[in-house]
């Protein structure tokens, strides 16, 4: 078992004052219909790091990010969300892991989630431990672990209500960059201005407040979903996108048909699934100015449907997958936006944070992390694909409850991929 012990706590405020002028940051629509929880990122290095130089260019980086260093309040005259730069800091974490686990302990294992799972261990190195997020709490909490038999991990847990996958990839780069270079910020200033393109309406008062206590659901959710990491390498990446067809899937297409397809055939899965789609990349008129620099949440999900029998032919599902995210355009936008969109409530999500640059974006002047994991843990059939350290590769991310992981683990094609 991981032994993790606090050394201190502190809340790192931007290296200038803000302006008490400084108007508040509206969230905008998407970032009010988006789930109320922590995003938790994990960055491992097997190198030596030099805390006070992390602290003081996480400082100098909140001065242009400075909506991470204030917190969200609810509008009392129209019910919107918005953030107040107030300076009241990110929290920084400093720990030191002993015994039982080193950071090769992390790095070459199996990454099963049987009981001495590593992976089991992440929320020891997480600064927030729960997933849900109430507004009072810090909008980014970020906690240091060195390891007393060499490395450490990077653990980061930032507010999916002002920040989306993207927008945190955006934060680590201009960090690293900072840290790297001393002051120097990697290209132009991020944009907090979304809500100009996507005007809020008031904030549902029922999600205001979660009504289990955190600990005693974290419980009941580990009881009934479980988490794997699997690894297609770059071989079995092209492997699988090798078609018949006219057109060459993506990866993120031909991996999450694989997936998709699996599910199906041990019927964990229906013929629909739940796509997340960011819109940074799509051609459309009222995301003309939107760039990778767009901090917030620019991302919408599109209900994927294929044929109802149970063939499951290779193919169907990544052609399926292609069509629902190509038809994602403005009106589609607007329609998601105001609750238009046809839902379904028993539905596998599908997510990707492939090509998000995380190893790259993660070099703070000792390299690029020696791996990057995802620390979510309250969900259930959901599948988060992540880049491999080549680039090239990819983890596939699963939360599933026992039953169900089984059924997919004796699926002879996906065996016939996966790495464990």
């Amino acid at each position: 078992m991981l032994k993790v012990q606090i050394k201190s706590k502190e809340n790192i405020k931007p290296s200038s004052p803000t302006s008490p002028n400084h108007p508040p940051i509206q969230l905008s629509s998407l970032d009010h219909i988006t789930p109320q929880i922590y995003t938790h990122i994990l960055l491992f290095y097997s190198s030596t790091i030099n805390p006070n130089h992390l602290k003081t260019s996480l400082s100098t980086t909140l001065l242009h990010f400075s909506p991470l260093a204030g917190r969200i309040h609810r509008s009392s005259s129209n019910g919107t969300l918005y953030v107040h730069c107030t300076d009241e800091g990110a929290v920084f974490v400093e720990a030191e892991a002993h015994q039982a686990y080193t950071i090769q302990s992390f790095l070459t294992s199996d990454h099963h989630a049987s009981s001495s799972s590593p992976i089991n261990e992440f929320p020891e190195l997480l600064p927030i431990k729960k997933d849900h997020f109430n507004l009072s709490d810090p909008l980014l909490a970020v906690q240091l672990t060195v390891f007393d038999s060499g490395g450490f991990v990077l653990g980061l847990s930032m507010c999916h209500l002002i920040a989306d996958g993207a927008s945190m990839a955006l934060f680590l780069k201009q960090w690293s960059s900072i840290s790297r270079s001393g002051a120097t910020i990697n290209g132009s200033l991020p944009i907090f201005d979304s809500a100009s393109l996507f005007s809020p309406q008031p904030w549902s008062a029922s999600t205001v407040e979660k009504p289990q206590d955190d600990e005693q659901d974290e419980n009941t959710i580990t009881k009934v979903s479980i988490i794997k990491r699997f690894v297609i390498d770059k071989e079995g990446v092209e492997r699988l996108r090798i078609s018949k067809q006219s057109w060459r899937p993506t990866r993120v297409q031909a991996v999450l048909g694989l997936v998709w397809r699996c599910l199906r055939r041990a019927k964990l899965s229906g013929n629909h699934v739940s796509q997340v789609v960011n819109i940074r990349n799509k051609k459309m008129n009222m995301v003309s100015m939107l760039s990778e620099k767009d901090f917030g949440n620019l991302w919408v999900s599109v209900m994927v449907s294929t044929s109802s029998d149970h063939q499951c032919e290779r193919i169907e599902e990544e052609e399926a997958l292609r069509e629902a995210v190509t038809s994602v355009n403005e009106e589609y936008v607007r329609n998601f936006i105001e609750g238009k969109v046809k839902k379904s409530d028993a539905c596998w999500i599908f997510t990707s944070w492939c090509r998000m640059g995380f190893y790259e974006s993660s070099d703070f002047g000792w390299g690029e992390p020696d791996w990057v994991g995802c620390g979510l843990r309250e969900m259930k059939d959901v599948c988060m694909l992540i880049d491999a350290k080549d680039g090239v590769g990819v983890e596939v991310w699963v939360w599933l409850d026992e039953d169900g992981m089984k059924k997919l683990e004796c699926d002879l094609e996906f065996l016939s991929f996966v790495s464990f």
